[in-house]
């Protein structure tokens, strides 16, 4: 028994430790010090973030995607606005029907089991500086209406396959 037990621990820690090799470092305070924090790999999602997500979703790539897919569309909104803080409404609409989607893949992959929207939105809001950015970009689309991405076949097509590709991602990093 004591055998079986000790073997369950062993395979369990290297599961984990396998997954937190295909991980970015934690990037502590210094992923704090600008809106867009950091992302070391280049995937659209924060380190900070990365990390967070795989842990709190460790076991299911499909979610994990669902995840991280929200949470790069929010950086792309963020990013664009940091780049464009003058532009208008219309400027910004790609970007939020891109975010509507992204919270129909949360939904739909289960993410929202793992990882409440109140968590998601502390973690991407972690800073001042972001949750005034949020703000501002609400501001922005204060009072307008959205139609859905699905009115927009190829919206909803590139999504789809932007998407894929970070379910891909996550399926590998599981193995």
């Amino acid at each position: 028994m004591l055998k079986a037990t000790v073997l369950v621990i062993l395979a369990l820690f290297a599961a984990t430790f396998a997954q937190r090799g295909h991980l970015p470092p934690d990037p502590g305070a210094a992923g704090k010090r600008t809106v867009l924090g950091i992302d070391s790999d280049g995937d659209g999602v924060r380190d900070d973030i990365q990390i967070e997500v795989t842990r709190l979703i460790p076991n299911d790539p499909y979610a994990r995607a669902g995840a991280m897919f929200w949470f790069a569309i929010e950086q792309r909104i963020f990013t664009a606005y940091e780049e464009n803080p003058n532009e208008s409404f219309e400027f910004f609409y790609p970007y939020f029907l891109a975010s509507s989607a992204s919270a129909r893949y949360a939904i739909i992959t289960g993410a929202g089991n793992f990882i409440s929207i109140d968590k998601r939105t502390m973690m991407l809001l972690n800073t001042r500086e972001r949750f005034l950015v949020n703000n501002e970009l609400d501001s922005i689309a204060h009072g307008r209406a959205l139609r859905s991405h699905t009115f927009y076949p190829e919206l909803r097509e590139q999504l789809d396959r932007e998407f894929q590709i970070f379910y891909e991602r996550e399926k590998e990093r599981q193995r």
